[in-house]
């Protein structure tokens, strides 16, 4: 299992990998503007919100007695169809539907095998009272993310960007052959009695879908899981229009965009570390209170870098001033994600892995979009397009007062520790309800 997930975390870190080389392609190769490069960017991530039902499938409906690593494997492949055709076909990466297309059958294969991982994860912690071992997951994600990024950055200097796809498209290939063997390894014999085989496919998914409601419907997940969609949702994201002010405004070299975010992965898996061995123990509202405001001012590293005050104020060069601080906002705000993931896997009732942690992880993705095209009406609104980006200060001070209008609400987050008596009462709360619905 720590094979089979850790090389999946990992993959799914070095997606930054052939993801850098699109957002290249598409800025450069296909002249796209700021806003249809993000709109492309955050409609690609639209299969992520059908997240619980992949996850309610593989509660429900085994695939040769197994529920998790069939699926695992049916999204590595799914991936693979994807990224394979943008290195192999030429015309799919050159006409806008087809690679919208791509792009979208990328993400969903990712979104299925990433709520199998999640709940393989959450699924293995409980089995074995192991709590916390969201974190490890992140770490493997940051050390996916380090390379992926440092490969890219200096790779697109030398290799087209379907070479980059084919590349993927092979690691993604390897990571098939192992998840394969391993289900061949955990196959059940026929006729050997399998979880739920005595109850029809509809049963089961109804029964799923009752006991998600009622876990959501704790007060104790429903408070943090509003706080932090809402948190996600409130701010725009303009990094489509970052990305092109960079690279079409500032002539940024792409190693440098690429290893600001090494540096940026780097931070993240150490940030990770910390909060493994210190922060755990530090009261929610306090920790989480406190990355919000680290994140929001984050943000205005960009506005820096767009006003140009680290060369007119600081002496700072832009090249060095990208490469150690602008990948800062974006780490900040993947580690904020990580003591929710430990909080509400600890309270996952049994038996619903998959469909609690998809919907967990559905309702980030589907607030994570909102910002996207949040952040594309502002820039459409504000006029920022190609060879114009007089109107971006103004949207990224939008954006820093929006990130921090959470802290206004932060008190729907609890003080208490996901370890404390509260939370244990909450988790035999949910378990009775459980077995209620087993008896039903």
């Amino acid at each position: 299992m720590s094979t089979l997930c850790g090389l999946g975390y990992w993959v799914q870190g070095f997606r930054c990998f052939p993801w850098l080389a699109l957002n290249f392609h598409m800025a450069h190769n296909l002249n796209f503007d700021p806003s249809t490069l993000q709109l492309v960017q955050s409609s690609a991530s639209l299969p992520m919100a059908a997240k619980p039902l992949y996850g309610i499938l593989s509660d429900a409906l085994c695939i040769a007695g197994l529920h998790r690593i069939p699926y695992i494997c049916i999204g590595v492949l799914v991936q693979i169809l994807s990224w394979g055709q943008l290195a192999l076909i030429p015309v799919a990466g050159q006409a806008v539907p087809a690679l919208m297309a791509c792009v979208v059958l990328g993400n969903l294969g990712a979104s299925i095998e990433e709520v199998s991982k999640d709940a393989l994860v959450t699924e293995y912690g409980q089995k074995h009272r192991i709590k916390g071992l969201q974190s490890y997951s992140f770490m493997a994600l940051a050390v996916g993310g380090i390379l992926g990024n440092f490969l890219g950055g200096y790779l697109l200097l030398k290799l087209q960007p379907r070479t980059m796809f084919l590349v993927f498209s092979a690691l993604l290939s390897l990571q098939l052959a192992i998840s394969s063997s391993e289900c061949i390894g955990l196959l059940q014999p026929e006729g050997r009695n399998q979880t739920r085989s005595s109850q029809s496919i509809s049963d089961n998914i109804r029964k799923q879908l009752s006991g998600l409601m009622i876990a959501i419907g704790e007060d104790t997940i429903f408070r943090p899981l509003t706080w932090i969609v809402t948190s996600i949702a409130a701010v725009p994201v303009l990094s489509g229009p970052i990305f092109c002010y960079q690279t079409q405004y500032l002539n940024l070299d792409l190693w440098v965009i690429g290893m600001s975010k090494v540096v940026g992965q780097l931070m993240l898996l150490s940030l990770t570390l910390i909060y493994d061995h210190c922060w755990k123990q530090i009261p929610m509202r306090k920790l989480v209170g406190g990355i919000q405001f680290v994140y929001a001012t984050s943000l205005l590293l960009d506005l820096i870098l767009v006003t140009q005050i680290n060369v007119d104020v600081f002496q700072i060069p832009n090249e060095v001033f990208a490469l150690c601080f602008c990948g800062l906002a974006e780490t900040i705000a993947q580690f904020k994600i990580l003591p929710f993931t430990v909080f509400l896997a600890t309270l996952c009732p049994r038996g619903c892995e998959g469909s609690f942690s998809s919907c967990l992880a559905s309702t980030l993705c589907l607030s994570s979009i909102v910002s996207g095209f949040w952040g594309v009406g502002l820039g459409a609104l504000l006029g920022i397009k190609s060879g114009d980006y007089s109107s971006l200060p103004v949207g990224l001070l939008i954006q820093f007062v929006a990130a921090l209008l959470p802290l206004g609400w932060i008190h729907q987050l609890p003080m208490a520790h996901p370890v404390d008596k509260e939370i244990k009462n909450c988790i035999e709360e949910i378990e009775g309800f459980e077995e209620l619905l087993v008896q039903m």
